[in-house]
């Protein structure tokens, strides 16, 4: 095989998504950044619903950020997974700076709780 000299960094951050948006276009304005910032303070006991004695993160980890459709609020990129879908808290920062630290406060509150 013969290098050409192109490298992934040769695309742009769009070609980027759409790759990983399997080939299809990406509106970007339709995205929003998301921040899981506490976990659910609710839980199934096989019955009902019961105060929960530890905070319950369903499928995400605290501090996750994710990039969330506008209108559905599921993760764009990934298992489509609803952040409305699981009692947690979650917020929606006006930059990544704030996304970066809503999630590094969450993650140090998470790892306290922890022990």
């Amino acid at each position: 095989m013969r290098y050409t000299g192109w490298t992934v960094a040769d695309l742009t951050a769009e070609q980027v998504l759409q790759l990983i948006n399997d080939d299809e276009p990406v509106d970007l304005s339709s995205l929003r950044l998301c921040v899981i910032t506490e976990g659910s303070k609710r839980a199934f006991d096989g019955r009902r619903f019961v105060d929960a004695v530890l905070p319950g993160w369903g499928p995400f980890f605290p501090g996750e950020i994710l990039l969330v459709d506008r209108v559905t609020d599921r993760e764009v990129f990934g298992r489509g997974r609803d952040v409305t879908d699981w009692g947690v808290t979650v917020v929606y920062p006006e930059s990544l700076d704030e996304a970066r630290r809503l999630s590094a406060e969450a993650k140090a509150r998470a790892g306290e709780s922890r022990g």
